[in-house]
């Protein structure tokens, strides 16, 4: 357990390393500038011009090449050596001595302090030895090429410059500027480092090694800690319809609503219904439509949304979406939703009994809904950015304010408030913006100490102690009440000489209390979370003790933290709120309200009290103790039956690898469907251009008007070769679905070499659908659409040759081999075309088939899971609700009333408060045991055992 913690906090630190951004640069602004444009030339008819002659261009026969304009370049030798040694030594001693010696003494006094007695000798010796020192050593060399920036009044030149060097994944920045006097600069146009002032170097990197140096530690980055105003998302709405469900949508009688918006959606589709149809639909569902716009969300992209049932539906699982507008609280629609719905529960009911896991009444579709209007933020025309801290904390707002000062080195941020921050932001271009706002939030923060806060939930009995508790020195003694009640019967026979007595058969009831673990326990001042861990532990106190111990401290003075309580009052009360406890309600208000106001008389009332239900306290948790007991067990086993378990088991696995490639069959059977539409209209095409090429032989005539039809019907043919599915994808291009099959009325096949597999189930894969080549084109010499082609061509060419010779004797004959040639390769396409329809429409039969059967099984699973079930874990549960109430009041009522049978525990009236305890903790205050309105709820807890218990069945 501890190395697991060790290695998540080791992981945290290593992946806190990414929140650390650039630091700042040193040299801001451009290093580079482009020369002066050369001034106007004069008309004096002279190469030489003398008002432009030194700046641009003219330099002396004999004269070094050295910058002097602005946009010249110089070669910096970079030649940095800086070290730097400190060292301190002190050294002081300190002796001391002091001698006492008496020597002479009265008499009387020698016996007392004589024999050298009062002697004194005190030597004092103090020395200190101390030594310090520092050392610091850098060392850059190198070159780099910089640019006249600016030409100074004194002649000097600021210059700057900057070299990127790009080695794979990773990039390495020098950047240098500085003032350079020209005289400085050798004949070679060089000048070193050391000689230029005010120089400023930098050299940095990105990529995996300058990602490697980010620091890690405890930062949290601004980004985590705020949000930005402006910056946010915005919630939207629909009302929509689901249709596609197998029988478990709405049931119309009960809301019609969705039965009129059925047939407003009919009517805008064109299908009117008549007013008196009552349509008893169960696959339609009414659902409401939730989704988020985040920021700057673009027109065209999608989102998730959420879908959840409005009217009666039992599931919407294997439901689609129509298209639905979205909304947002201007009532202007931002999106449309549409798409299956992904749902992750299941049920199945049969014979009255159902079983659901998770729920079915609300899914999610993924990327569901595309956005039509985007909202605008104004984000680049603002000069200043408001973040807003997640938690109220001065401390934290200011420091962040202190870190993108030191960061951007200027008083741009200060915090308004507990939890809102102003950064003011330049002026500048739009890029410039966005880089300062991505730097801004990467900014690290070291995150102080939080508030101390202690939680505890009386209802789970858990207790959540943060690090920031701290302890102070306490000594603690907390009792554990233990009441065991054992009820026997006892047959008494009376032994009397003279006869008549009769046997009795008396109960006796005997009631010990056992008061544990009641020693004082010492708890050290503790710093660390880990420390107060240990302190408590040293007690040994449980989760539910250290409710009441926690209390008790922080009254002491010893706990200086904040301690949120869940009252158990609160959770009983909302017990009594369910539905199976509504007859407890009215009883446990009035009967509180009654004995708050009737008390008086505590030792007549707790008398009273004893004799009532002193034996009824123990037939009650013994009663309720049985039945907890062997409810526990139908609760933890859904079945006495161990088959209906493993049926249950079995069955969710066969669902789940039903359900895992339902979308892929879904996309099949469409694909498979529409292509043998397609094949369809090929087979008739390809009988149509049949016909056509037999009525050539009968054409005595010009063919030129069968010529044009061919031709049209090849069009047609490669047409229909280049349809699409319902997602766009090519049906004859098998596993290149994006490219056209015959690509603008090419002959040759352009689409994949092989049909697209994809897998319907756990171990089949099929091919789906078929690639063109093998059905038009089935080797070089057999194209269905060149051999048309060619057909085509021969019959203009026999057309051309009766027109030239229509007064000739000469014959012309049709091209007939070429002709029975065509008709051979038509039925052989419309063979294969034929024969792919007849395998798609096979593999769709299957398909319904697997579907139909596996559906099938899981619904007769189902129904031997219902058979073989005892109790419905409906009825289990109202009966674990009342169990678990009755045992609540009977124990907490046992334990007050043994307390109260106690007189040293009992305080005055007055000193009762209204905190309500049921589970038997004391509190101290003032170091007596106040009993917090236990005697007000006393006589209220007898009423409703008798109610509780009595309403309780056996299984």
């Amino acid at each position: 357990m501890h190395d697991s913690r060790y290695f998540i906090v080791a992981l945290l630190i290593i992946l806190g390393g990414c929140s650390t951004p650039r630091n700042r640069s040193l040299i801001e602004g451009s290093t580079t500038i482009m020369p002066n444009p050369p001034l106007p030339s004069f008309m004096n008819g002279a190469i030489f011009q003398p008002e432009n002659n030194i700046n641009y261009g003219y330099q002396p026969l004999f004269e070094d090449r050295r910058p002097r304009n602005v946009g010249d370049i110089l070669t910096v030798l970079l030649q940095e050596n800086v070290s730097a040694s400190k060292s301190t030594s002190t050294n002081a001693s300190r002796k001391g001595n002091t001698n006492l010696d008496i020597s002479a003494l009265p008499n009387i006094l020698n016996g007392i302090i004589g024999n050298n007695r009062l002697t004194t000798d005190v030597n004092g010796n103090n020395g200190f030895n101390g030594k310090g020192g520092a050392a610091a050593a850098n060392t850059f060399h190198g070159t780099i090429t910089v640019t006249v920036m600016e030409i100074l009044t004194n002649g000097n030149l600021r210059v700057a410059g900057e070299k990127k060097i790009s080695i794979n994944q990773g990039t390495e920045s020098i950047r240098f500027s500085g003032i350079v006097n020209p005289k400085t600069i050798d004949h070679n146009n060089q000048v070193i480092s050391t000689l230029i002032s005010d120089s400023k170097i930098e050299y940095i990197g990105d990529g995996y090694i300058h990602e490697a140096q980010k620091m890690g530690c405890y930062a949290e980055r601004i980004r985590d800690l705020t949000t930005v105003a402006g910056i946010r998302d915005n919630v939207l709405i629909g009302y929509g319809l689901v249709v596609g469900l197998d029988g478990t949508g709405d049931q119309t009688t009960q809301t019609p609503f969705t039965v009129q918006s059925l047939r407003n959606m009919l009517s805008q589709l064109g299908v009117t219904i008549p007013s008196g149809i009552n349509m008893q639909l169960k696959n339609i569902a009414a659902v409401m439509v939730t989704a988020k716009l985040p920021p700057f969300a673009n027109v065209g992209q999608k989102i998730d949304v959420i879908v959840s049932s409005l009217g009666s539906a039992k599931s919407l699982r294997g439901g689609t979406l129509l298209i639905t507008p979205l909304k947002g609280i201007d009532n202007q629609v931002y999106a449309f939703a549409q798409g299956n719905i992904l749902i992750s529960g299941f049920g199945a009911q049969s014979g009255g009994n159902n079983t659901q896991v998770n729920q079915l009444n609300g899914g999610r579709i993924h990327e569901g809904a595309i956005i039509e209007k985007s909202i605008k933020i104004d984000f680049n025309n603002k000069d200043k950015i408001i973040l807003q801290l997640n938690n109220n904390d001065f401390s934290l707002a200011q420091q962040i304010s202190d870190a993108i000062n030191t960061y951007f080195g200027k008083k741009s941020a200060y915090p308004i408030d507990s939890k809102t921050v102003q950064v003011s932001m330049s002026k500048n271009n739009k890029m410039e913006k966005i880089e300062f706002l991505a730097r801004l939030q990467n900014i690290p923060i070291i995150i102080g100490p939080s508030d101390a806060v202690i939680v505890i939930n009386s209802r789970t009995g858990s207790v959540v102690i943060n690090r920031e508790v701290v302890l102070n020195n306490c000594a603690v003694a907390h009792g554990e009440l233990t009441v065991e009640i054992k009820k026997t019967t006892k047959v008494n026979q009376p032994n009397t000489i003279l006869g008549g007595g009769s046997t009795v058969v008396t109960p006796e009831t005997e009631i010990l209390i056992k008061n544990q673990g009641d020693s004082l326990q010492e708890i050290s001042s503790s710093t660390s979370l880990n420390a107060v861990i240990a302190s408590l532990n040293s007690i040994g106190a449980k989760p539910n003790d250290l409710m009441a111990i926690l209390e008790s401290m922080k009254t002491a003075g010893c706990l200086n933290a904040k301690i949120e309580i869940n009252n158990v009052f609160s959770t009983l009360e909302s017990i009594a709120q369910q539905p199976t406890n509504k007859i407890y309600r009215a009883n446990i208000m009035l009967e509180f309200e009654f004995l708050a106001n009737n008390f008086n008389d505590i030792g007549d009332k707790l008398n009273k009290i004893q004799s009532d239900t002193s034996e009824e306290i123990s037939s009650s948790v013994d009663t309720i103790n049985n039945l907890s007991n062997e409810l526990s067990k139908r609760i933890r086993n859904a079945s006495d039956n161990p088959v209906a378990i493993s049926n249950s088991i079995i069955n969710q696995n066969k669902l789940y690898k039903l359900n895992r490639f339902q979308n892929t069959r879904n996309y099949i059977k469409s694909f498979l469907s529409k292509e043998c539409s397609v094949l369809q209209d090929i087979s008739n095409t390809l009988t149509v251009i049949g016909v056509k090429v037999i009525s050539i032989q009968k054409t005595l005539g010009d063919p030129t008007v069968l010529i044009e039809e061919l031709k049209s019907l090849k069009n047609e043919l490669i047409m229909l070769s280049n349809s699409t599915d319902d997602n766009h994808n090519y049906i004859f291009s098998g596993d290149q679905g994006n490219q056209a099959p015959f690509n603008d009325n090419q002959e040759n096949y352009q689409g994949g070499e092989r049909c697209l597999q994809l897998k319907i189930s756990e171990n089949w894969k099929i091919d789906v659908g078929h690639i063109g080549s093998e059905i038009f084109i089935k080797n070089e010499k057999e194209n269905l659409f060149q051999k048309l082609d060619a057909l085509i061509n021969e019959l203009s060419r026999y057309a051309l040759k009766k027109i030239k010779n229509v007064d000739s004797q000469k014959v012309i004959e049709l091209p007939y081999k070429l002709i029975n040639q065509t008709k051979t390769l038509i039925q052989k396409t419309e063979n294969q075309v034929l024969s792919a329809q007849a395998t798609s429409g096979n593999y769709l039969t299957k398909l319904d088939d697997l579907e139909n059967s596996s559906i099938s099984d899981v619904e007769k699973t189902n129904e031997n899971i219902q058979n073989n079930l005892g109790q419905t874990h409906s009825e289990l549960v109202r009966m674990a609700s009342e169990l678990q109430f009755s045992k609540v009041i009977v124990e907490s009522s046992t334990q007050i009333f043994q307390i109260m049978k106690n007189p040293n525990n009992i305080c005055h009236p007055s000193a009762i408060t209204n905190n309500i305890n049921l589970n038997g903790k004391d509190t101290v205050v003032g170091g007596s045991i106040i009993i917090p309105s236990a005697i007000k709820i006393l006589a209220t807890i007898m009423s409703i055992i008798k109610k509780g218990t009595n309403n309780v069945n056996p299984i």
